[in-house]
């Protein structure tokens, strides 16, 4: 009995219903710690009468204490519903002691109450009201993680090193800021029967996800987003000039930040890589069944080949093409075919297989295409160019392999000294150079001069360059299988490598 007394805590009294369920007091909590009803920010009968239900099923007073008291602390406490200037419900959701909305959070604070919006118009607006709100935070800023709850131009976070605005609470980009809001209307929508909500602003939310999902598998180039703060937690900031850790383009997502607000140390984060996939393929569903848009729906799936883009051209002679596109995952190319139509067969046949290379008609004069093809060698990162195809013996054939409209778009969206020059055509070494006419020394090129692209070649499915250094011409080949990465050609290409 003592022992008893000792390990409740020394007290000896309880109410009749905690010595008849033979609980401790530790465990016969009856305080009722939710804010007054008139203190309440949200009050839904559902929830309430939820709240019953549940208390009754429990034995453990304890459990029914916690669940009374935790399972409405959302409502009570956090979530801010009205009505916006359009009459459509607003609602803005605190993440716990902040006076901001987090994505994530938000998503996952109202997520339990979505099972009981049936029964509860007005808990049904207000969840409306939550997802409409995700939605115009995304359009505000996609790589942002918590939002103010208007525009706060002296907000706490304002002096981090990225693209804050006003709007922002704080700016590290997650990839769950952005799978939280689809899972949860996704949700809301299979519970309801609702799509009122799959308007305009959501079109536009999603096609900002999806531009920012493509943008930070860094296919081309590191992206728009850096991060840094003034601060002494390593985790709180991201390194190498806010980019983070180097990756080599797989297809996968990077996220600067874990769900935790740290800072990742490898960029692939693959639990939310797989959350990614999964809330894609809910948006996938809701575009396709709701809004109709089964090319952009496309765009969201992870199937071999996700669309398929079509271009026709009709040359001086009256000859006819048409070039299709087999476009998948990452809009890696899976086909790419040039066909002419046969009028005696009434068939269409293949003058020129371009397997899976980015390459697309852009003109026809008399018995001439001219293509654009796009390249990525690892020595230079992207290139492009435009080459003149004669159709002649039912196919297509080059009219000459070396072109001078050869052009580096290599991390054109970043903003510093080396994409200035890459605009212009002009690398610097990274490394001594050769460069030969045949099979004959040119010049030698010392690290770290410039030299300017000038020509571009093809010979047996390979690359080559000329480049110009001082008055001297010679070539190079690129495409190299046994290209070594570290120790690269020229500076700054392999951060902008799209793998």
């Amino acid at each position: 009995m003592l022992a008893g007394m000792l390990l409740c805590g020394g007290e000896l009294q309880a109410s009749n219903r905690m010595t008849e369920m033979h609980v401790c007091l530790a465990d016969a909590i009856q305080k009722d710690n939710r804010p007054e009803i008139s203190n309440r920010l949200f009050r839904s009968t559902a929830v309430e009468k939820e709240i019953l239900r549940v208390q009754k099923l429990l034995k453990n007073a304890k459990l029914a204490w916690m669940f009374t008291n935790c399972f409405p602390n959302t409502l009570d406490t956090t979530v801010h519903f009205r009505k916006g200037s359009d009459g459509k419900p607003d609602t803005f959701v605190y993440t716990g002691d902040i006076h901001a909305m987090w994505l994530r959070d938000s998503g996952a604070q109202v997520w339990p109450y979505v099972q009981l919006a049936n029964s509860d118009p007005e808990l049904k607006e207000m969840l409306a009201g939550v997802i409409l709100r995700q939605f115009k935070c995304i359009n505000i800023d996609p790589y942002a993680n918590a939002f103010n709850d208007g525009a706060i131009p002296d907000g706490h976070w304002m002096s981090d090193l990225t693209d804050m605005k006003p709007e922002l609470h704080e700016r590290k980009w997650e990839i769950d800021s952005l799978c939280y809001p689809l899972r949860l209307a996704y949700h809301y929508w299979k519970t309801t029967g609702d799509a009122s909500i799959f308007n305009e602003e959501w079109i536009q939310a999603i096609t900002n996800v999806l531009k920012t999902f493509k943008e930070q598998q860094r296919k081309d180039g590191v992206g728009p987003y850096k991060f840094q703060r003034k601060t002494e937690r390593a985790l709180d900031t991201v390194s190498n000039d806010g980019l983070g850790a180097p990756v080599k383009p797989v297809g996968l997502i990077v996220s600067s930040f874990r769900p935790s607000d740290d800072a990742t140390t490898l960029q692939f984060l693959i639990p939310s890589n797989f959350f990614a996939v999964s809330s894609l393929r809910k948006a996938a569903e809701i575009l396709e069944t709701v809004n109709k848009k089964t090319a952009f729906n496309k765009n969201c799936t992870d199937s071999g080949i996700n669309y398929i883009t079509a271009k026709y051209a009709k040359m001086t002679n009256k000859n006819e093409f048409i070039q299709l596109m087999g476009i998948g995952d990452n809009d890696y190319i899976v086909f790419n075919q040039i066909y002419k139509y046969n009028n005696t067969s009434k068939k269409l046949y293949s003058v020129s297989k371009l397997d899976n290379t980015a390459c697309e008609i852009v003109s026809a004069k008399k018995n001439r295409l001219t293509l654009h093809h796009g390249e990525q060698p690892a020595e230079t990162g992207w290139l492009t160019w435009k080459m003149s195809y004669k159709f002649r013996n039912n196919k297509l054939v080059l009219t000459n392999a070396t072109t001078s409209t050869v052009k580096s778009t290599s991390g054109y969206s970043r903003k510093d000294s080396y994409s200035k020059l890459f605009r212009k055509n002009i690398f610097v070494t990274a490394k001594k150079l050769r460069f030969y006419n045949g099979k004959k020394l040119a010049f030698t090129v010392p690290k770290g001069k410039q030299v300017t692209l000038k020509k571009l070649t093809l010979s047996k499915g390979n690359i080559y360059l000329q480049f110009q250094y001082g008055k001297k011409t010679g070539w190079i080949s690129v495409n190299n299988k046994n290209y070594d990465f570290e120790s690269p050609y020229f500076k700054k290409v392999n951060s902008r490598l799209a793998g």
